[in-house]
């Protein structure tokens, strides 16, 4: 403002889509929008979305470890999830082996007859 003219006030600037509210506007500055985070596929997962108020939050994907198998793939919202191989019982044999997506199979030992 000036001593004669009133100050020029102007609506907050709104966020466009993919974008959230960083910095609220203020009588003396104007609203700061920032890109919403992108997860990177294959790599994180999004374990919170954007929104109008808050950033996404991206979440490294867990890495199954030794022994274990991937009983579910991750998807862009969810983490995979990993399960630990089952062990073969002392009456049982490994059927079909473990891979990095499937458990094992064990099967029972035959029992022998005497004839």
């Amino acid at each position: 403002p000036t001593t004669t003219t009133d100050r020029g006030c102007s609506p907050c600037a709104s966020c466009g889509p993919n974008q959230f509210l960083a910095t609220a506007c203020t009588p003396l500055a104007d609203s700061v929008c920032q890109n919403c985070t992108q997860c990177t596929s294959g790599v994180e997962f999004e374990a919170s979305a954007c929104s109008t108020s808050n950033n996404a939050v991206c979440t490294p994907l867990t890495v199954c470890g030794d022994g274990q198998y991937e009983s579910s793939a991750p998807e862009a919202d969810a983490d995979r999830t990993c399960e630990d191989y089952t062990v073969c019982r002392s009456d049982q044999y490994e059927s079909v082996p473990p891979t990095s997506s499937s458990d094992r199979a064990c099967s029972n030992v035959s029992a022998c007859e005497p004839t």
